[in-house]
């Protein structure tokens, strides 16, 4: 399973590498994504991997590109927002120290904080015009045809239950994906 996951990765980052915003529109597109999990020393989603990957590659073009000084401009452009966003990641810091477990609160900042700002410091850097806005919200509202929300759905389910080679343990989690799409799809024209 593993050498499938990888070689999705690859194919992602050839994706990437031929053009960047593309690789923003695969991650809106594969939200679902997040349930498929692997393990290379540390846990990942597939969701993560492509997060990560198309971090790396950003990271490289703005360095072969001596563009470091402008991205970092643009990012931080507002003293205010570069405070809220430094203390927010802060407090999520110190929070892995003063849980009950280490690892799980690591787990839980490299997840839900520090790799949601990647993805958000990316989105800023990438997506830079309408057109491109425009496409990447059509991405969403495809991303909503997650099959195994819409099975949940068809059988009059209100949770879903990832399937044994999603989740190494058996997980009861509601799939939030489905519900996100369509309010998104219903605020944006």
């Amino acid at each position: 399973m593993n050498i499938l996951i990888i070689a999705g990765l690859l194919i992602f980052l050839a994706i990437t590498l031929w053009r960047r915003e593309w690789g923003v529109y695969l991650i809106i597109l594969l939200l679902p994504s997040y349930q498929i999990r692997f393990s290379l020393g540390v846990p990942f989603t597939f969701l993560e991997g492509m997060i990560l990957t198309l971090a790396l590659r950003e990271l490289i073009y703005l360095v072969r590109g001596k563009k470091m000084r402008s991205a970092v401009q643009t990012l931080f452009h507002s003293p205010v927002l570069t405070m809220a966003v430094a203390a927010f990641l802060f407090a999520a810091l110190v929070s892995i120290f003063t849980g009950p477990s280490m690892i799980k609160g690591a787990g839980i900042f490299k997840a839900y904080f520090f790799e949601a700002f990647l993805f958000y410091a990316i989105v800023i850097l990438t997506i830079d015009t309408r057109e491109k806005r425009r496409i990447s919200i059509y991405f969403r509202g495809f991303s909503i045809f997650d099959p195994h929300q819409s099975a949940a759905i068809l059988v009059g389910r209100e949770r879903c239950v990832a399937p044994d080679h999603f989740a190494p343990q058996p997980s009861k989690r509601a799939c939030p994906t489905f519900g996100a799409g369509v309010i998104v799809l219903g605020i944006c024209p």
